[in-house]
């Protein structure tokens, strides 16, 4: 179970790495005004320092934030399987709990 959470993890990593680079020459091909790159490169700068900034322990204490959690809390696993069960088991257990119509 751990393992297919890690692979999924994997995944999703791998797919937001690919939008990114596929979106990068989207945006450099097309003219935007200048304050829109401005903007964005300051904001994306900017967002990157805060993640920095706050993966740090001792400012997560100072700030008064939790440490970050190393494992998945008890359940997790369980409430993410049933969160993304497939639409057909679902309706599936639908019909099933469904009481009978006079027909």
């Amino acid at each position: 179970q751990a393992s297919m959470v890690k692979m999924q993890y994997e995944m999703q990593k791998g797919v937001q790495r690919i939008l990114c680079l596929s979106l990068a020459p989207l945006l450099i091909g097309l003219k935007y005004p200048s304050g829109v790159y401005v903007y964005w490169i300051t904001n994306n700068a900017i967002s990157v320092l805060q993640v920095l900034l706050f993966n740090q322990p001792r400012v997560r204490t100072f700030f008064g934030l939790a440490p970050i959690p190393t494992a998945p809390p008890a359940g997790a696993e369980q409430q993410f399987q049933h969160q993304f069960q497939s639409p057909i088991l679902k309706m599936a257990n639908a019909k099933e709990l469904t009481p009978p119509t006079g027909d």
